[in-house]
């Protein structure tokens, strides 16, 4: 066995000398890491030796350690035999020494029973006078105001173990009674004394006042809280009650509360929720500070500390609780009045999340989520969010900018009326926001997502009611549709909203607002498309007498200046991106520029299939489209330069426009030979034929198409170009 332990620890040996060899000895962090690793090998392997060698001694020595504890066990019980034999032998002897005196010595025997009852009762006179004695040293400090004294006497109306066992039963039981009376006494004295305290420093406090001037006064009232705080139903007890404590500071809070809110006074006025909310706020945030600092001088642990601050603002807010409970039911059929209560409800729970202490929300507000009373307010959100939406359309400015004043500033261009129901749905959040439950959440969720999309509807149909997408509001709807599906996608990234898709119960949302900004998504590119089709319209109107010009038999070998026939169309592309250029947002206008640029290269592309043409035509119309139309867009677009880098080229279809251009403005000998080249080339070598041409991009048999409309090639009979 020894050999092979030896044997084992050798190869061990030979194996940690192989690993330390082959660690990287020229990189000197990876060495010492290979090395850490190799030592905390080691000393896992040492810790489990320790482990297992501490096991076995244990396993050793535990029959041993058994044995002795059933040794001393066994004396234990030998011992309480013998003291029971002994204490039995005491009374055995004590009642044969009563009987011997009784029958022997009659005097001596009634005697000490004289002498027993004397002392019998002087017990019962001390623990008395100790009581009587306690008592009147309270009062005695009580009325001479020294409360730090008050504290330690309490403690002598305690149950005294020691005398109470020299008293047979009823003795007990009168002292105990006697003890009841006299600590219910000391409690009413305490108590009528911390009431005196508190009315000095004008308690409840109805603003906050420096604490250093009432420093005396808060130890006194510490004192008293803390005597109160142990004294329990006739018992002193040996820890402070909290209950009890908070009891005693809230106590002149409610009874104040009471007064002026639930009986006949002014101020309990179902219409004026927002009095007793700021009451309630107001003694909060008065009041705090004062209770912390006493508290401080009462509980030791912070964090037992600030728990109790923390549950006596609970205790204030359930005062505002139970008044909500009780006007809701009064107001719940009063719109007007229930709409107020909410609004009340939902301010002081956000300014209760302004005050520096964790407190609970929802507290007030989970009384109207009751099912009564939240069908009700569900529908009165509702009803309100669609009077809002109706109110804001019907005003004469709700399409303007909702920045009059700074709108070059404001990259979406949102109309007034849509800022306007995005703030409507935005207060329904926070109205919301409180509430623990998120099943309740949800429903207020739903109400939302119904007028996101009934807004929709009424932006359609407002659309629809235009004669031409030129006329105010078309481009407004567009910014507004793309504002809310811009709008809708952050607040899907919320943590509110993200919770109740989450956790909610009634949840059936892919993303919350992920399917309503879909369908804003969706009406924007149907609105941008009809706004698109009728500029196709309006620009392919102006061409038509550029169109009708004779390039079959253009003369000017080379294009100097503008064709007159081709500034109708640029004076009408730019009107109409000018009227868009106005009103679109630039956050969206790049794509819609880019809607708008490939309907400019389309009325082009169209023109080029439907003309014939000479190389002289083909050139000038090259020319003002590179000299005229391109420059004129490229400014347009750069309108908003912050936002939008389009450049007219970069829609495919406007270089398909030059390269076709290009090919067919080529002299008559180089499209005759490309033709040729064309017509023997495969598709794969096209580009590779057109790249000087900058023409690339065209397909062989659109090139030869375009090259038969060249009305000056001399192409063989088959193919020649019919004008």
């Amino acid at each position: 066995m020894v050999q092979h332990d030896a044997n084992s620890g050798d190869s061990r040996i030979s194996e940690l000398v192989e690993r330390l060899a082959k660690l990287p000895a020229t990189d000197v962090h990876q060495y010492f890491r290979g090395f850490r690793a190799i030592q905390d090998e080691l000393d896992a392997e040492q810790c489990k030796i320790q482990i297992s060698e501490r096991m076995c001694y244990m396993q050793e020595n535990l029959p041993a350690q058994l044995s002795n504890l059933r040794r001393f066990r066994k004396k234990l019980v030998y011992l309480k035999q013998k003291v029971q034999s002994a204490l039995k032998n005491y009374h055995d002897q004590q009642e044969r020494l009563w009987s011997s005196l009784k029958q022997n010595a009659p005097d001596l025997h009634n005697h000490l029973e004289c002498v027993a009852q004397k002392m019998k009762e002087l017990n019962y006179l001390i623990v008395a006078h100790k009581l009587t004695f306690a008592i009147s040293k309270i009062k005695k400090v009580i009325n001479g105001s020294d409360f730090f004294l008050l504290y330690d006497n309490i403690q002598f109306l305690k149950q005294n173990a020691n005398s109470d066992l020299k008293l047979d039963e009823n003795e007990a039981k009168n002292i105990d009674n006697m003890r009841k009376q006299l600590i219910n006494e000391t409690e009413h004295l305490v108590s009528g004394s911390l009431r005196d305290l508190l009315k000095k420093i004008r308690y409840p406090l109805e603003e906050p006042v420096d604490l250093k001037t009432h420093e005396k006064l808060i130890q006194q009232i510490a004192t008293l809280l803390k005597c109160i705080s142990i004294l329990d139903n006739g018992i002193v007890t040996l820890h402070c009650d909290r209950s009890k404590l908070l009891t005693e500071l809230v106590g002149p809070v409610e009874r104040r509360f009471q007064f002026h809110f639930f009986t006949e006074q002014k101020t309990n006025d179902s219409s004026k929720p927002e009095w007793f909310f700021t009451q309630i706020l107001t003694w909060i945030t008065a009041n705090v500070d004062l209770i912390s600092s006493i508290l401080l001088l009462i509980v030791k642990n912070d964090a037992e500390r600030n728990e109790m601050v923390t549950e006596y603002v609970n205790k204030l807010m359930n005062l505002a609780q139970k008044k909500v409970q009780n006007i809701v039911k009064e107001v719940q059929d009063d719109p007007e009045l229930f709409s107020h209560l909410i609004d009340e409800c939902v301010a002081f729970e956000n300014e209760l999340q302004d005050i520096a202490i964790p407190i609970r929300p929802g507290n007030v507000l989970v009384v109207l989520c009751e099912d009564i009373y939240l069908l009700k307010w569900l529908q009165l959100e509702r009803e309100s969010c669609i009077a809002g939406v109706e109110n804001v359309l019907c005003g004469e400015d709700c399409w303007n900018n909702r920045y009059h004043t700074f709108s070059d500033v404001d990259m979406q261009q949102a109309p007034e009326c849509t800022d306007q129901f995005l703030l409507m749905i935005e207060s329904i959040t926070e109205r919301y926001r409180w509430i623990e439950s998120l099943d309740v959440q949800s429903q207020f969720l739903n109400v939302q997502i119904f007028m996101l999309d009934d807004f929709r509807l009424r932006l359609v149909h407002i659309s629809q009611q235009l004669g031409s997408p030129w006329e105010k509001p078309f481009i407004q709807i567009l910014n507004s549709a793309w504002y809310l599906a811009y709008v809708l996608d952050e607040w899907n990234e919320v943590d509110i909203f993200i919770r109740i898709q989450a956790l909610g119960k009634r949840t059936h949302f892919r993303g919350v607002f992920e399917d309503v900004a879909n369908m804003y998504r969706h009406l924007w590119r149907q609105k941008a498309e009809d706004l698109t089709a009728a500029f196709y319209q309006h620009i392919r109107a102006s061409l038509s007498r550029y169109q009708r010009e004779q390039w079959y038999s253009w003369e000017a070998s080379k294009p100097f200046d503008l064709t007159p026939s081709f500034c109708p169309f640029l004076l009408e592309v730019r009107r109409l991106l000018g009227h868009v250029n106005k009103a679109i947002s630039p956050h969206s206008a790049t794509k819609l520029y880019e809607m708008l640029n490939e309907k400019v290269a389309e009325v082009l592309l169209q023109m080029l299939t439907t003309i014939s043409l000479n190389g002289y035509g083909a050139a000038q119309i090259l020319y003002d489209v590179t000299n005229s139309l391109i420059p004129v867009l490229n400014s347009l677009y750069n309108h908003h330069t912050n936002a939008i880098n389009l450049e007219t080229l970069d829609e495919p279809k406007f270089v398909e426009v030059i390269s076709c251009l290009k090919i067919l403005s080529q002299s008559t000998g180089t499209a005759i030979l490309l033709y040729e080249e064309l017509k023997r080339t495969t598709d794969n070598l096209t580009p590779s034929l057109l790249e000087p041409f900058d023409a690339a991009t065209i397909e062989r048999e659109r090139a030869l198409e375009l090259l038969k409309r060249r009305s000056d090639l001399q192409l063989t009979s088959d193919e020649t170009v019919k004008l």
